[in-house]
């Protein structure tokens, strides 16, 4: 990240295969009020259609698995704590690069226990 540009950047988590009209109400809106937008996709079922910077398999990769393997396990509990797992793992990175400096998610499954693992990952105790 260019530490000299002062626009904020803000990673916005989303399961954008039903979520999508949503998280890209809200990127328009950060948008319009001057800040970049980092979208990731943790929606497990469906490709969405959605161009996101970081894409479902890229969070499932992060967790160690895949969305083929996830959707075969037919254990939706199993999805959603390895995506939530991709997740955090990479935004924790992200973060560390300076890539982005807020976090919108649109509540999903994985946003309760995503804002636990966060505080975990970011706040140590």
């Amino acid at each position: 990240m260019n530490t000299a540009d002062p626009t904020p950047t803000i990673l916005l988590i989303a399961t954008f295969d039903t979520k999508a009209e949503e998280a890209l109400y809200l990127q328009r809106k950060m948008e319009s009020l001057g800040c970049r937008v980092l979208s990731m996709d943790t929606g497990i079922l469906l490709e969405s259609g959605t161009a996101t910077d970081i894409d479902r398999h890229q969070v499932a990769k992060a967790a160690g698995s895949s969305i083929r393997g996830m959707v075969a396990s037919e254990d939706k509990g199993k999805c959603i704590d390895a995506m939530r797992k991709g997740a955090c793992a990479l935004s924790r990175k992200l973060y560390d690069a300076g890539d982005f400096q807020g976090v919108i998610s649109i509540h999903t499954p994985l946003t309760k226990d995503t804002e636990r693992m966060f505080d975990r990952a970011f706040f140590p105790e």
